[in-house]
């Protein structure tokens, strides 16, 4: 019974003499498989007994792998997310082996046969992609097995609907994949193509796969139960945020309408905090913003409307992507003090007992302003007291580059600020501070035409002609959490002259531009797609950019008003260490 199961499983058009070599390819695959299992097995041509949530994993990996190696579906010819819309019920139906892989050979007779190419696997330096599943796993047979590999082999690697890259040797975007926004949540099917489709975008493109926590394995089928089982709208977004945060990249954060809402609500704190000792600290406030509120640099805030802070963070870290801890605490800060109350009560550890205060929240609208008028008032560039030279990376525009250089090129050192983001000028600072063009930065950039492959490209940076004008003074760099993806690639450039030194504490992680996956609900998930590390492979992305000298601030120089990690960094101009 179970063979004539099959049989009528694998039941293809004739093929005539048009019919192309590829499929004929394929049907021979099919033929010496099912009668290699035949005589060996003898009973059954069924794999393992699986459970309903191993029969879903199983489906999104033979789904995800089709939708970027079989010709017609890489090629566009079906809509591949819809499809896979219409297998799921038959596969949570399938209780029994024979049915589970009669379903997944009706997933492959969907994608249909069309021209076949010769795929090699290329000299690639990441490999993404562990091939060995089609031999090892559970919920695949050898039929079906040596299916996979035919379609893989025969894949044309110049058909790519479902992705592109951004340009030449980049990061890739996922634009086809926009059509499934605008599906709801109310469907289990939808909520399950939520999942298979960020997991196999992941699987194949995320660059840093092999240093998440958690086997990516391990969470698809931990996640299938619960998108399966949410039952509101809220639930639905929250479980994508959290798949996010499971990448561990200080760039995977995931973005909709609802989970703004829940998570930002219309105000905000008229000051910024920082996690600072293990705790909730007060680094900078807005004097225009807090309405006569005694909110002061180096307050510790303890409970936020009758709320612990240390129990806040608690609650809200599985949805917070970060690449390491201190950047997972930074991110967290932003949410501590959102709501839709213009009035938030506080309770504050200062010098004596805690206090109560009332607080006003602000808008957005009015933080924005005020926060863009407190930077447009930081000097970009300036000369300390003996001789340094400062220069701040977050608010130097490229057209001040040349002014800076000029008015710094006699100091002993200059101090690059680092605790900001850049605006995209050491491409053009680097020409000044070296002799000769050096190797800065390897990059791992997705291969268009072969899905879970990686290919290395090396940067330079500094002047393209023999510069002998070059600074030639130190150059000391600050960072610390704040220092994110093109501010610690900034750091490598700057690390590059071979006589920097950094001062400060572990940055964010993520260094790489950014990819954005496209899912139901109008959710946009976001992950690094590149691979960026040291020019003889030295890993950045979770380790961050190492300082040569550790030093964070503390509660009690925030309460004095001190710049620590600054005053540490002139120390070293000045002594040498």
């Amino acid at each position: 019974m179970t063979q004539i199961v099959f049989l009528r499983c694998i039941r293809y058009p004739r093929i005539g003499r048009t019919a192309s070599r590829g499929w004929m390819r394929i049907a021979r695959s099919f033929a010496i498989c099912f009668l290699a299992w035949v005589l060996l097995a003898g009973t059954t041509l069924a794999a393992a007994e699986l459970s309903e949530t191993e029969r879903l994993a199983g489906l999104c990996r033979v789904w995800g792998f089709l939708k970027y190696y079989h010709n017609n579906v890489s090629g566009g010819q079906l809509d591949w997310n819809k499809e896979i819309l219409e297998m799921i019920p038959g596969v949570k139906a399938a209780r029994d082996p024979d049915a589970f892989q009669h379903q997944l050979l009706q997933l492959i007779r969907k994608a249909g046969y069309g021209k076949i190419a010769k795929f090699t696997a290329p000299p690639a330096d990441l490999v993404n992609i562990e091939w060995n599943w089609l031999d090892n796993s559970v919920f695949l047979t050898p039929l079906i097995a040596a299916v996979l590999k035919d379609i893989r082999d025969g894949h044309d690697g110049a058909l790519c609907e479902y992705y592109s890259a951004v340009y030449q040797t980049g990061n890739l975007e996922f634009l086809k994949d926009k059509e499934i926004e605008t599906l709801t949540w109310e469907q289990e099917d939808v909520r399950l193509l939520t999942l298979f489709c960020y997991w196999n975008t992941i699987e194949y493109f995320f660059p840093y796969k092999n240093l998440m926590d958690d086997s990516w394995d391990e969470i698809l089928r931990a996640f299938i139960p619960r998108f399966q089982a949410a039952s509101r709208e809220l639930d639905f977004h929250l479980l994508v945020e959290e798949l996010g945060a499971r990448i561990n990249d200080s760039h995977g954060r995931v973005t909709s309408s609802v989970l703004n809402d829940f998570r930002y609500g219309t105000h905000r704190a008229g000051f910024e905090v920082s996690f600072v000792e293990g705790r909730t600290v007060v680094i900078l406030v807005y004097p225009m913003l807090l309405a006569g509120a005694d909110i002061r640099p180096g307050d510790v805030i303890t409970h936020v409307d009758g709320r612990s802070t240390a129990v806040i963070r608690e609650a809200i870290r599985p949805y917070i992507p970060a690449s390491n801890e201190p950047t997972l605490q930074r991110n967290i800060n932003s949410h501590l003090f959102a709501g839709r109350s213009p009035i938030m009560t506080l309770t504050i550890e200062r010098d004596g007992p805690p206090m109560t205060l009332s607080v006003p929240r602000v808008t957005y609208a009015d933080y924005n302003s005020e926060y863009a008028a407190t930077q447009n008032a930081i000097v970009a560039f300036k000369i300390l007291d003996g001789n340094i030279g400062y220069i701040n990376m977050g608010v130097l525009e490229p057209e001040q580059i040349s002014p800076a250089i000029a008015l710094l090129k006699n100091t002993t050192a200059i101090v690059f600020d680092v605790r900001n983001y850049p605006r995209g000028t050491i491409w053009a600072i680097n020409e000044y501070l070296n002799e000769n063009a050096k190797s800065w930065a390897k990059f791992h950039y997705p291969l268009i035409d072969a899905p879970g492959y990686f290919g290395a490209k090396w940067i330079q940076t500094g002047p393209s002609h023999a510069n002998p004008d070059y600074y030639k003074g130190r150059i000391v760099i600050l960072a610390d959490e704040r220092t994110q993806s093109q501010a610690e690639y900034t750091c490598m450039a700057l690390q590059a002259t071979g006589r920097s030194t950094l001062i400060g504490s572990q940055t964010a992680g993520a260094d790489g531009n950014v990819s954005i996956i496209y899912l139901p609900g109008k959710i946009r998930a976001a992950f690094t797609g590149l691979g960026v590390y040291y020019p003889e492979g030295r890993q950045t992305q979770r380790i961050g950019i190492v300082p040569d000298i550790e030093i964070r601030p503390t509660i009690a120089g925030l309460r004095a008003g001190r710049d620590e990690v600054l005053e540490r960094a002139l120390q070293f101009i000045a002594d040498g260490y």
